[in-house]
């Protein structure tokens, strides 16, 4: 494989860089601009590149503000009349103050230490679990990972009186059911309906209340939700980017969503291989065809190069609803004694889904923040980020590419051979017109 590398120098910390531009032997070795490179990759410390990414995001979502803040002493979060807001932290730590009777779905992951009461199971639920419990091997294989982290979840909390009960948000399971190709779930029929009972019961079920009004910490890889009009206080010394999403009501989540409260799962961007894959805002059943509740959504996951597919999100969508624009911010993965491997960090990606010969293989380092349009293949590469979609997760919408990068560079592009077989969809060229 031949490759032209070309070093260049930007912001006013003059951070190195290095771009990459790979083509086949047959290829022209020109050299790409700087400016082509910096329409993926924005440094987060960088005051022009934050204006830069601000305004790019305007452009493709009118509707869409962006911004970075710094904390460093006690303030208040708020969100407009008519708009809803998400700050997603990724540098320091600080304290959130929540109040008395605040009501959350974490706790599937680590279980609050203190101060916080899960709602006691409710029987239908109790019902439901203990039939898939007992016939649990009637559960198809290509399933039963999903399915056993919602068994799980049976005994995640606390409720009032000290007993085990149901905590957690299983909308992650529920979007792996939904996009597994295996129809029915299981060959037990009473199963199959306790699995399909579960869509209709998500929003209501492992919630925890908080006893006490409270400060409560923080850190890097914590997402904050205001609905219109709310307000929270904060204060320490962290970083926050946020999206504000004009013209909506209503909170999607919980207002604080903390990655240590939260279950590890696995699949997205790092099938099978889950060293850390937390998700912050999961994909919502009632969005399945139309973005919906689905406006924003955002998991955070250590991507291992070996594992990971290459991949694009079709300019027109698979199901519906607006064209899917994917982003990465980049985490320090010490903060959650992560290791990312030997290799650099890095996100390959494919900008001309008709020339798979020409690729970039853009570094990345925690401060840095990928923008990733519709028919751009991408695949992290030893990188620990928060994946944010806008809008959110689309049901079908992530179309597997290792196969034709493969066929169509006669490898000499990179790709990954364990992904070869995952190919979902029948001819590239459909998706270019």
């Amino acid at each position: 494989m031949k490759r032209l590398i070309c070093i260049v120098q930007t912001g006013v910390l003059l951070c190195l860089s290095s771009f990459c531009l790979a083509q086949t032997p047959e290829a022209d070795m020109a050299s790409t601009s700087a400016s082509q490179f910096d329409q993926y990759r924005f440094t987060l410390s960088d005051a022009d590149a934050v204006a830069r990414l601000e305004k790019r995001i305007q452009q493709d979502h009118p509707n869409v503000d962006f911004g970075v803040v710094d904390v460093a002493a006690p303030t208040r979060f708020a969100s407009p009349e008519n708009a809803v807001t998400f700050w997603f932290l990724f540098k320091g730590k600080g304290e959130i103050l929540l109040p008395a009777g605040y009501r959350t779905q974490e706790g599937d992951g680590t279980f609050f230490s203190s101060g916080y009461q899960t709602d006691a199971t409710p029987a239908e639920l109790a019902e439901k679990l203990k039939l898939i419990e007992k016939k649990f091997d009637a559960v198809a294989a290509a399933v039963q990972t999903p399915v056993r982290a919602i068994l799980d979840r049976a005994t995640a909390g606390k409720d009032a009186d000290g007993n085990p009960a149901f905590a957690g948000d299983v909308c992650g399971e529920l979007w792996k059911l939904e996009e597994s190709s295996v129809r029915p779930w299981s060959s037990d029929a009473e199963v199959q309906a306790a699995l399909e009972w579960l869509f209709s019961v998500y929003g209501k079920i492992g919630w925890s209340t908080k006893q006490e009004t409270g400060w409560e910490p923080v850190m890097s890889g914590d997402q904050i939700t205001l609905a219109a009009g709310e307000s929270v206080n904060v204060r320490g010394d962290f970083r926050a980017m946020y999206i504000r999403l004009n013209g909506q009501k209503n909170r999607p989540t919980s207002m604080v969503r903390r990655l240590r409260f939260l279950k590890d799962t696995a699949g997205g961007c790092n099938p099978g291989f889950d060293p850390f894959r937390r998700l912050l805002l999961t994909w919502s059943p009632s969005g399945k065809t139309e973005d919906g509740a689905n406006l924003l959504n955002s998991h955070a996951v250590n991507i291992a190069a070996d594992t990971s597919p290459t991949h694009f999100h079709p300019r027109v969508p698979v199901t519906g609803g607006m064209p899917q624009y994917e982003m990465y911010l980049v985490l320090d993965p010490t903060e959650y004694n992560l290791a990312t491997g030997s290799d650099p960090s890095s996100l390959i990606l494919y900008p001309d889904l008709g020339n798979l010969s020409r690729f970039l293989d853009v570094p990345l380092k925690p401060g840095d923040f990928t923008y990733i349009p519709p028919n751009t293949g991408h695949r992290g590469m030893n990188v620990f980020v928060i994946v944010i979609t806008l809008p959110g997760f689309k049901p079908h919408n992530e179309l597997y590419l290792d196969a034709d990068i493969k066929d169509r560079t006669n490898g000499q592009s990179p790709f990954n051979p364990k992904s070869l077989l995952k190919k979902n969809y029948e001819n590239l060229d459909e998706f270019l017109k």
